[in-house]
Order: structure tokens, then C-alpha cells, then sequence
């Protein structure tokens, strides 16, 4: 799974706390995600399910967990979650059915069923199974949930994932649409409406190690960033990878004392937001 793991009542507490800039870790990994497929919520309870052809072989070759993104501007799924069954094959040809509940987690102080572009939930399976194929995507939702788009992701391993240490300062762009006015007379806002989607981008600084380490070894390379919140040295809360990131490094020395740090500045594809259950 490629969620934090649920958040227990008794931490609740913690979770809803505000985020010191030393609780958000980065990790950089040097494999890329696969795009599984699509699916377009048409009425309650129904849609289409588009497959990408071209990811389709990444997964046959190395079956993975796979997540289930909001990937229109926003979701409004009115009084009931949105949830997906995925059904396919794993790693061994079996019969796989997953299940993906688009819903806000449990310690959440905002109960409504509104999320952003980006949100994101494991698609879950029974024991530790992963999809080899997916044949079909049915959905159960209200009719508010019209006009939304779900994708599927395969993303890559935690384990080959390395840790940015000493980060001093990080940067992202999300992927929202950005709102444009438009003029009607001297009302230069008498409209609104959601414009262009801005390019995403993701800047990170740390401190200079050597060009055999982490940022250094990045230059250049398409890959997938995470970051984590982890709050209290305890609790993770939230994953937020970006995926197809392609990183351009920059050093920085000064005199003396100073110390030498590397940023990398980079633009990535999509934005899987994860928060914990």
C-alpha cells in the first residue's frame, strides 16, 4: 500500500495539529510510475473505464499496488463515497479484485465529501496480492460525482526510495486549475471561471554532502519524489508524491563558515496526494 497506515483514535489529536517544516521529509526514488488507466464517471453509479495500452506491459512485467487519483479540477460526491472496483489479475494469473473508497479520513476535521485534484486512495486488496492486469473498473457513487475522472497508478517500491537529509527549504505547485477573471464593464471580476492549469513544479534545498550523494546524483533524472509529513518524530500523516519529476540541480557556496547546499528545481507530470486513513 502506498498510503500512511491508518491513524489510530487515540492519535487523533496529533494528526490535527499544525506541521513544523522539520516534520516534512523528502525522498527522491530513480523509478517512474505506470498509468494504468482512466475512468470517467458518466451517472450515479456508472462511467467508463479507459485502459492505457501503452503502461499496460510496464505492469504485466512487474505487477504493483496500485492507487486511484481525482483527476478532474475537483470532486463533489455529494452524500455517499465514491468507490471503485478494480477487477483483474495478479501476479500468478489469479482472479484480483480490489476495492478504492474515495472518502476523508477518519480524524479529519472536515467531513464533507469534497476533495482536490490530486486526492488520492489505495486501491485495497486481500493479503498482499498485486495487479499483474486490470480488466474492468466499475463504480458505486451518488449522482453530485457526474463528470469526474478517476486514474489509476502503479507507483514505484518504498524501498527504492532515499531520503533528502538536511533539507532547508521546499517548494511545490499543485496541479489546480487556476481561476481567471473575466471583465464586464469596469468590473474587471464579474466573472469566474477555472483557467489554464499552471506548469507544476517542485524545488527542494539541502545541504551539499558531496556529488555522490542524493540531490546531486537526481541531476537530470526523471523520477518520482515523495514527500512525508511526520509528525511528533511519530506519526506520518500524509504521502504526496509527484510523479514523472524531471530535476535540475544547482550548488551554492559562500565564504568562510558557510555552508554549501544543493537545490534542485524540476517540474513534474501528476500529484497523488495520500493522506492517511
Amino acid at each position: 500500500m502506498q498510503a500512511p497506515n491508518t491513524i489510530a483514535a487515540a492519535d487523533y489529536s496529533v494528526a490535527n495539529k499544525p506541521t513544523l517544516s522539520g516534520e516534512i521529509l523528502m525522498y527522491l526514488s530513480p523509478d517512474t510510475h505506470a498509468e494504468v488507466g482512466a475512468f470517467a464517471i458518466a451517472a450515479a453509479n456508472s462511467g467508463t473505464w479507459t485502459a492505457s495500452s501503452p503502461d499496460a506491459a510496464i505492469l504485466a512485467a512487474a505487477p504493483m499496488d496500485l492507487v486511484a487519483m481525482v483527476d478532474s479540477n475537483s470532486l463533489n460526491a455529494g452524500a455517499t463515497d465514491v468507490v471503485l472496483t478494480v477487477v483483474g489479475t495478479d501476479a500468478d494469473s489469479g482472479a484480483l479484485t480490489g476495492t478504492a473508497t474515495i472518502a476523508p479520513p477518519g480524524y479529519s476535521t472536515m467531513t464533507a465529501k469534497v476533495f482536490q485534484q490530486g486526492y488520492s486512495v489505495d486501491v485495497v486488496v486481500s493479503g498482499s496480492k498485486k495487479f499483474k492486469t486490470v480488466a474492468s473498473v466499475t463504480v458505486a457513487c451518488a449522482v453530485d460525482a457526474i463528470n469526474a475522472k478517476i486514474t489509476l497508478f502503479a507507483l514505484p517500491a518504498s524501498a527504492t526510495y532515499v531520503q533528502i537529509g538536511c533539507k532547508t527549504d521546499l517548494n511545490f505547485t499543485t496541479k489546480s486549475q487556476t481561476p481567471t477573471s473575466i471583465q464586464c464593464g469596469l468590473d474587471k471580476t464579474a466573472y469566474q471561471k477555472p483557467g489554464e492549469t499552471e506548469e507544476s513544479t517542485i524545488s527542494c534545498t539541502g545541504k551539499l554532502f558531496g556529488f555522490s550523494e542524493a540531490l546531486s546524483r537526481f541531476d537530470g533524472v526523471r523520477c518520482t519524489a515523495l514527500i512525508k509529513v511526520k509528525k511528533e518524530a511519530k506519526l506520518v500523516t500524509d504521502h504526496l508524491y509527484f510523479l514523472a519529476a524531471t530535476l535540475k540541480t544547482n550548488a551554492r557556496s559562500g565564504e568562510g563558515g558557510d555552508v554549501a547546499t544543493l537545490t534542485t528545481e524540476g517540474k513534474y507530470e501528476d500529484l497523488v496526494i495520500m493522506p492517511a486513513p
